[in-house]
């Protein structure tokens, strides 16, 4: 894992282009959006201690649908693709590394999918 800032305002992975890092997030805030037309659609913050990246073009390596922009001055640890690639012809610790990325990953998916319907709920109940 390598250190890295971005400033703000900085696109850290753009649109169409491959993804190659998750990003743990030391500080600042990270959001992912795409553009369509001339409307920009906004999808995700991120804040300190989440991790944030364009998460299908980094498991397929595929163009990433989406912008990762630094919307405040970040400091991160970034994991490349590569790097994830190779935990697992390391030792078992390097392994549990990358189970609690994933997890974290999870964890996150899941926890924006409940804001996401609990809002959507009370929207009903009103």
């Amino acid at each position: 894992m390598n250190t890295e800032n971005f400033i703000k305002n900085e696109i850290i992975t753009p649109q169409n282009s491959v993804e190659n890092y998750v990003h743990f997030i030391l500080q600042g805030i990270s959001r992912v959006y795409f553009n369509n037309g001339d409307k920009t659609y906004t999808l995700d913050f991120a804040f300190n201690n989440n991790i944030t990246s364009s998460y299908s073009s980094f498991f397929t390596r595929s163009p990433s649908r989406f912008n990762l922009e630094a919307i405040t001055n970040m400091q991160v640890l970034s994991l490349s693709h590569h790097n994830l690639e190779e935990i697992p012809k390391k030792p078992i610790a390097a392994s549990h590394i990358a189970t609690k990325i994933t997890e974290m990953i999870f964890i996150a998916i899941e926890n924006k999918e409940i804001n996401k319907n609990s809002n959507r709920i009370i929207l009903r109940l009103r």
